[in-house]
């Protein structure tokens, strides 16, 4: 009798340590699609130095300065400016449509602004936004007493940073600008902002 308590009692444990092997096997699996899943949907943005280089950015930033110096005449000046994307099944990076900022009847202020306007859904993988252009305008039609420091504004950096996006700015080389000055005066590429990658996202 007692032979066969001990045998059922043994049976009854490998049945129990069985279960327990399967279910910890499930677990495993399970943990092993979640992670599977986690990794797939993270979303990788190019870096601001390979986005600033990217032939057609180029071309583009490169547009919209000539559009600025073009419209520019007496008593009006306007930004102009654009978001770039990214298409993470391709590897490619892209521009939006050209936009333009307020027209600015006078030098009061000497600073211009655009307000940047999505093209694209915001989840859509193939035209995500990672980062955005603009450029300032001239002063060669404002009179010689009006000035203004070069360079991204505060309101350019806090745009940046509350986008998290890396920013770009066409402006002229000299540190200060006055007005009279040549619109055909050397300028600069600057990047700015606290990020110089989008964040990854997560879906």
């Amino acid at each position: 009798m007692k032979n066969i308590l001990l045998i059922s009692s043994f049976c009854m444990l490998c049945i129990g340590f069985s279960s327990c092997s399967n279910e910890n096997d499930e677990f495993v699996q399970d943990n092993k699609e979640m992670n599977t899943r986690s990794v797939k949907a993270i979303h990788t943005f190019p870096n601001v130095s390979r986005i600033k280089t990217d032939p057609d950015v180029v071309k583009k930033m490169n547009e919209a300065w000539e559009e600025m110096k073009n419209y520019a005449a007496k008593g009006k000046r306007r930004e102009y400016g654009f978001y770039i994307y990214y298409d993470e099944s391709s590897d490619k990076i892209h521009c939006g449509k050209m936009q333009m900022g307020d027209n600015i009847p006078n030098c009061e202020g000497t600073h211009a602004s655009i307000e940047l306007k999505p093209d694209y859904p915001a989840l859509e993988f193939q035209n995500t936004v990672c980062a955005h252009f603009h450029c300032h305008t001239t002063l060669q039609y404002c009179p010689s007493y009006v000035s203004r420091e070069t360079g991204p504004s505060i309101g350019d950096i806090n745009f940046a940073n509350s986008q998290q996006l890396p920013g770009i700015l066409y402006d002229y080389e000299d540190a200060k600008i006055y007005g009279g000055d040549s619109k055909d005066k050397k300028y600069k590429m600057q990047t700015f902002g606290e990020y110089a990658q989008r964040p990854d996202r997560i879906y």
